[in-house]
């Protein structure tokens, strides 16, 4: 028997890291289900930890050739490795930006702003208020709780129903100059309001949309020019025979 049918085969490079990814998986899993309380979050943020493990394995087989090979599998396994390793880390950012601390304490910040409003739309028709609030910042543990906790960093969206009986744009625009200078009376500042009316029978509606501190400090005229919906219920209606006209006339 020669040396080489004695020769041990090669063994492929990342598939000890591999083996260890798959070990590390299964622990977590299993401390998941059966440990309350346990931090995935900090075990992804060790997730780079693997890369490290790759690399030191690449190196070894590099400085030893005859006992490690590369082939399509091994390749496609180091590849693998690396984009999981990746998606692992990016994690805690995608975390802080949709987990449920950031939902509570949006929830908690609008409606807060929604019962500082209350008192400030009381004497004009409302049907609903609502108050939306993004905060960009990436760190959770940063997340105000209160409107006294606010930066200034924070995006609020503000949609109001009003409910009155209005005429056309220029009533339905004095309601909505109203309600902006109720949300400066609370001390808000809103990235946009959205106010809008429509009429129980659907015939009616009427809707603005004012983006930024500019077009919240317009004047009802200013509004009503922006006004956009249907406030005449004969618009678009059919005339009765007897006034359209004969345009054709008689040919005899």
């Amino acid at each position: 028997m020669d040396d080489t049918t004695m020769q041990k085969p090669a063994r492929r490079v990342g598939s000890w890291t591999l083996g260890l990814v798959l070990i590390a998986c299964g622990v977590c899993f299993l401390l998941y289900y059966f440990w309350p309380g346990f931090d995935y979050i900090l075990v992804a943020k060790l997730s780079p930890l693997f890369l490290i493990a790759l690399g030191a394995e690449v190196l070894y087989f590099s400085a030893r050739p005859e006992r490690g090979k590369y082939d399509f599998f091994s390749i496609l396994s180091c590849l693998f490795l690396m984009v999981c390793c990746f998606g692992v880390t990016l994690l805690p950012t995608v975390w802080r930006y949709i987990g449920p601390a950031r939902e509570t304490a949006a929830n908690a910040v609008s409606r807060q702003a929604e019962d500082a409003l209350y008192p400030q739309l009381q004497d004009l028709a409302i049907a609903r208020v609502t108050v939306n609030v993004y905060f960009p910042q990436p760190d959770s543990d940063a997340l105000p709780g209160s409107l006294e906790e606010l930066d200034g960093s924070e995006q609020m969206f503000l949609t109001v129903a009003l409910a009155g009986d209005y005429a056309g744009p220029a009533d339905f625009a004095a309601d909505c100059r109203a309600a902006l200078d109720g949300v400066r009376r609370a001390g808000l500042t809103m990235q946009n309001v959205d106010l809008y009316w429509e009429e129980p029978g659907g015939e009616r509606h009427m809707n603005v949309s004012l983006d930024g501190p500019y077009m919240q400090d317009w004047t009802a005229e200013q509004i009503a020019a922006r006004v956009e919906g249907n406030w005449d219920p004969t618009d678009g209606a059919d005339l009765p025979d007897e006034d359209i006209p004969d345009e054709l006339g008689e040919s005899a």
